[in-house]
């Protein structure tokens, strides 16, 4: 008699659970198997996968079962081709490996022939499962793309830090799912986002902290990879994506695909951005490990002033002498640049100092303040908005009193006042954008917080037994180009006036990451910061 193995499948979950699909399969198969002189040996049964394509368990396994010299079975039994596959092509593949093994495959619903007429029929039967596969997918998805926009979740395991909840709408009989932060797992990932802003130990250092003190993600340990996936999640910050990766090639799709909805925010978008342009800083695309981890101060952002390359730490005389050299002079050839080594240790002073005693005093951030007062200022001021508010509301006052003395009430005249209550709304509007904006945070800072900073920032530079000062420098600096007998330091894009505000307040500068909360750029002017203000 010969063997066969049974092959029953369905795609979703819910099929699975509904315990009707997957039984029918079996005992159809079984019967079938009776009537036609098959002994069934193996049975392999597939809840909730795709036939898209072969990334299903059970169905790998009896595949390499099926082509092993021993051949265990002789025919593969299915209640249907679109059960073992939706592709047509991936079907006739396989189909070709168990031929090639002496294994044939049958569909019982849909016998053919054992020739080319029968191999025609089944690809035609294949093309148009292949076809209701697509078509399906096409219309589940739109369904869930709107279910999307209208605020709801798809899908059954809710991100860490929320809970689904049932929502009964009218008109639909089953209820909807909705996400609603989980506040005790919403304070871990608060926790998670302050310990790698913080720290210096990077995904690494935060899964081992709170492995440590088994906090855990719903009784998993955290990785490097779940940490990076909180890190970089918009849903945290209330920005929720759907359709946003193709679910069987993991590509990112186009944006204009994507489904963008608000959501409770869990962290403060300012902290998101903040992660992820650290994430960015020691990503190995932006900068090599080494240069991320390497206790030299200045490495990665230190330029030759003579061929433009890096320069890179070097020793000298037995290891007891640290220097900056050029790396053309090192890795290609002496004569290639002319440049000098320079004394590691005595550089790094000077360049702390310089920035510490001559770039970040309140007499230069002073400067730069007014004039981001300046650039910001071009538009209406505060004042100006207050201004023009309340001639808007005492015009109001005065329309409200004539209504109140009984004026009689023409088109004219509901049509001045709808325009006066229009007025008061978008002033009221620009004034609370206003209130939000960068503009309204460097207008409210004084010498008093600035003086503050200052202070508080030139302690933090000329303390190099700190292990974030190599991180806080990497900041504040872009790139420092040293000449024979100068240097050249370009600031990046810090943001000052949030970092300003902040250690006032805090009296306190407790990361180097206080200092971004800005957006522009600290120098005030394009020039070398060697020479003083004028």
């Amino acid at each position: 008699m010969k063997k066969a193995a049974l092959y029953a499948r369905v795609s979703t979950g819910k099929q699975a659970q509904a315990d009707l699909s997957i039984p029918d399969q079996l005992s159809s198969m079984r019967s079938w198997c009776e009537q036609n002189g098959y002994e069934v040996v193996r049975e392999f049964i597939e809840p909730g996968a795709s036939a898209m394509d072969d990334r299903r368990p059970e169905f790998q396994e009896m595949i390499g079962e099926a082509c092993d010299s021993h051949r265990p079975y002789d025919a593969i039994i299915v209640h249907s081709l679109s059960r073992f596959f939706r592709d047509q092509i991936s079907l006739c593949s396989y189909e070709r490996k168990l031929r090639k093994n002496a294994v044939v495959l049958i569909s019982i619903t849909q016998l053919t022939a054992d020739d080319h007429s029968g191999e025609l029929t089944r690809r035609v039967i294949a093309m148009f499962d292949e076809f209701s596969s697509l078509e399906n997918s096409k219309h589940t998805l739109r369904a869930m793309r709107e279910n999307a926009k209208q605020g709801f979740h798809n899908g059954s395991q809710p991100p860490f830090g929320f809970d689904v909840e049932e929502v009964e709408i009218i008109g639909h009989k089953k209820p909807k799912k909705r996400l609603v932060v989980n506040q005790k797992e919403a304070e871990v990932v608060r926790s998670i986002f302050s310990l790698y802003i913080e720290g210096s130990g990077g995904l690494k250092g935060v899964a081992s902290q709170l492995n440590g003190r088994q906090v855990l993600r719903r009784d998993h340990a955290w990785s490097t990879t779940t940490i990076h996936h909180v890190l970089t999640n918009p849903i945290y910050r209330g920005e929720r994506l759907f359709n946003q990766i193709h679910w069987k090639s993991g590509t990112e799709k186009p944006e204009g695909e994507w489904v963008r909805t608000t959501i409770e925010a869990i962290i403060d978008p300012d902290v998101f951005d903040l992660a992820v342009k650290k994430l960015k800083q020691r990503s190995p695309a932006m900068s090599h490990p080494r240069l991320v981890s390497s206790p030299r101060l200045l490495t990665s952002i230190l330029k030759c002033g003579v061929c433009g390359a890096r320069m890179i730490a070097a020793t000298g005389k037995r290891n007891l002498y640290h220097y900056y050299k050029c790396s053309t002079r090192i890795k290609k050839h002496l004569d290639l640049c002319t440049s000098r080594p320079a004394p590691m240790e005595k550089l790094d002073q000077a360049i702390l100092e310089m920035l510490a005693d001559r770039v970040f005093t309140p007499e230069r951030v002073a400067a730069h303040l007014a004039e981001r007062r300046q650039n910001n200022g071009k538009g209406a001021t505060l004042s100006d908005l207050t201004k023009q508010l309340e001639a808007v509301r005492f015009r109001l006052a005065n329309v409200y009193r004539a209504i109140e003395n009984g004026i009689e009430l023409d088109d004219v005249f509901r049509e001045n006042l709808a325009k006066l209550k229009q007025q008061e709304s978008d002033i009221t509007s620009r004034i609370a954008v206003y209130e939000q904006s960068p503009q309204a945070l460097t207008d409210s800072i004084d010498k008093a917080e600035i003086a503050t900073f200052c202070s508080l920032l030139r302690q933090q530079l000329l303390d190099t037994s700190r292990s974030t000062t190599k991180e806080l420098l990497q900041l504040l600096v872009s790139k420092i180009v040293l000449n024979e007998d100068h240097v050249k330091i370009t600031g990046g894009r810090v943001p000052l006036a949030g970092a300003v505000k902040l250690a006032a307040q805090k009296k306190k500068l407790s990361t180097p990451h206080e200092v971004l909360n800005f957006n522009k750029g600290w120098r005030p002017r394009d020039d070398s910061n060697v020479r003083p203000l004028p």
